[in-house]
């Protein structure tokens, strides 16, 4: 009878891991779904880019986009030729959304509440667990990184997470397998592996720099590529910025995106000094960069998504080690837990709103019925604010694009609000579909011969 009770007692704590990843991660979904409709990402042009690739890549097309001016087309190396995102290219190309690889990230950053979950429970038993899904689920940057589109750097969420668990609770080679599953994600978490591996001891700390150095090498037996902006161009161009603002940078932390990054995860993360090392080193980086990828103005906030991991997983560690100090610590560390949880969602709900993902209504955006018209297999000209609609097609350009690589003479037919003209086919809602678009003088002018919309 006895062991009956146990075996429901460790059935029903295996059941809270599980059923707050399956109803966040459908939270979620049901928001992504109304994205779709609206067609409103944070970043519709890097998205577009993404899934064009992903679409290209998983139907044999080759790497190559159209969508994003500015972008050499191989994007390897400094930019996402990664192992990781082939996995969620493939994952999306079981759905003909557009928004899928969006909806495979939601998942993928839901599934990190289970390394959250076993982190814990490993530092400071099933009490550990329910700190470490609180502090997970419960910070709002959790929820506005996963839903805000697609970027492959937002997988270091749940890898980072699991990678800190591996290099602390788990064997040498398992701890191998999740840092390289964590420096699969971007170039940028090649700069990590080896601080996460520091956070279960020096030896792993080296294994961490082992499996960074076997990627580096790995990227660069590949050969030149186009993308001018590799990893070590990055780091140089960091140091240039610290020589010339200064370490006073350091002191905008506090006064923009960085200090909330961490969540519901911040009072602890200062027990936890070595698990921290990632999420200084990268609010280092960051300080110094111009392009204020810190500020929530900025589309570019996914660069924030290592802090986050980092603090969160150091939050994770702290907590649970006051938690093993005895009953009445781990009391009031329970219910702090639940407080600065609830205040961090609080501060996090103006964010949420001002990129339209708690917007509530189900209506459809009207460019929907007009880019169901147009043959997915021909040249398509589209608005940046639409592009994600249009991106999972070969050829699709943004209206920005044109002048770059791509003519006018190859593209037929457009879908716009107003800005060109053309023959009207179809309008719906104020948008309208066009045959033989006229761009305006500024970029009509061009007309000379160039190659067709990417390569074949």
């Amino acid at each position: 009878m006895g062991r009956g009770r146990d075996l429901l007692a460790e059935l029903a704590l295996r059941a809270i891991p599980v059923t707050t990843v399956v109803a966040w991660t459908a939270w979620c979904l049901g928001w992504v779904d109304r994205t779709e409709r609206a067609i409103r990402p944070l970043g519709g042009l890097a998205y577009a880019t993404f899934v064009q690739l992903a679409h290209d890549w998983s139907t044999g097309a080759g790497w190559v986009q159209t969508v994003h001016r500015g972008y050499a087309e191989d994007w390897r190396w400094g930019g996402h030729y990664t192992p990781l995102f082939f996995v969620t290219a493939w994952l999306s190309s079981f759905s003909a959304s557009p928004w899928a690889l969006a909806r495979v990230q939601v998942v993928a950053v839901g599934l990190g509440g289970l390394a959250a979950w076993r982190l814990g429970r490993a530092e400071a038993g099933p009490l550990g667990g329910l700190v470490g899904l609180a502090l997970y689920f419960g910070s709002g940057p959790v929820a506005l990184l996963a839903l805000a589109d697609y970027q492959d750097l937002v997988l270091v969420l749940p890898t980072l997470v699991l990678a800190v668990w591996a290099a602390r609770h788990a064997s040498a080679f398992g701890f191998i397998l999740a840092a390289a599953l964590l420096g699969a994600t971007r170039e940028e978490a090649l700069l990590l592996v080896p601080l996460v591996g520091l956070s279960g001891g020096i030896n792993r700390g080296i294994l961490g720099a082992a499996v960074s150095g076997a990627y580096i090498l790995a990227y660069r037996s590949m050969g030149p590529t186009p993308y001018p902006n590799p990893l070590a161009d990055i780091l140089l161009f960091q140091v240039s910025q610290a020589q010339s603002r200064g370490w006073g940078a350091l002191e905008q932390l506090s006064l923009n995106l960085y200090g909330a990054m961490a969540g519901a995860a911040w009072p602890w993360l200062l027990l936890a000094p070595v698990v921290t090392l990632p999420a200084l080193g990268v609010a280092a980086f960051h300080a110094q960069d111009p392009t204020a990828v810190g500020s929530l103005a900025s589309p570019a906030i996914h660069h924030l998504t290592p802090l986050t991991a980092a603090s969160i997983a150091a939050g994770i560690v702290g907590a649970c080690r006051v938690l093993r100090l005895g009953r009445i610590p781990a009391f009031v560390t329970l219910v702090a837990v639940a407080g600065v949880t609830w205040s961090a969602w609080g501060r996090w709900e103006a964010p949420l709103q001002k990129y339209g993902l708690r917007a509530s209504g189900q209506a459809e955006h009207p460019a929907w019925a007009l880019l169901a018209q147009v043959d997915p297999t021909l040249p398509l000209l589209v608005p940046v604010e639409i592009a994600p609609a249009a991106a999972r097609r070969r050829y699709v350009v943004t209206l920005d694009s044109l002048g770059d690589r791509v003519k006018a003479p190859w593209v037929r037919w457009a879908v716009d609000a107003g800005t060109l003209q053309g023959t009207v086919v179809a309008e719906a809602g104020g948008w309208r579909l066009l045959r033989d678009p006229v761009l305006p003088a500024a970029r009509s002018h061009d007309d000379t011969p160039g190659p067709r919309i990417g390569r074949q």
